[in-house]
């Protein structure tokens, strides 16, 4: 499993969009994953990685629009490096997963 929505190939269209000769650009980006670790979803521990935007101006130039990734880890806030919010080990214990879609794309 992959944490990129761009590599679902089952994207539809429907009205006008399905006339166009050319397919819609979406662009998704990654903004939270939920982790769970442990035999089931009653056992175990829950921990939340989250994109902040909230550090980003509007007037930013796009390059300089990277925020930064925290882990919310019960009473443990810590920022963390982007690999650590969508690696392989998220990818294999991610429970949820949230988008958000760039209209400026």
């Amino acid at each position: 499993m992959s944490l990129d929505p761009q590599d679902d190939d089952s994207s539809t269209t429907t009205g006008s969009e399905a006339d166009s000769s050319k397919p819609p650009s979406r662009c998704y980006r990654l903004r939270s994953v939920v982790n769970h670790s442990g035999a089931s979803s009653c056992h175990g521990h829950y921990t939340a990685d989250s994109f902040r935007t909230d550090l980003i101006s509007p007037e930013d130039d796009e390059e300089e629009k990277d925020g930064e990734w925290v882990r919310f880890n019960d009473t443990r806030v810590t920022c963390i490096l982007p690999k650590d919010a969508m690696g392989i080990n998220s990818q294999r214990t991610a429970y949820m997963v949230a988008y958000e879609l760039d209209w400026h794309v």
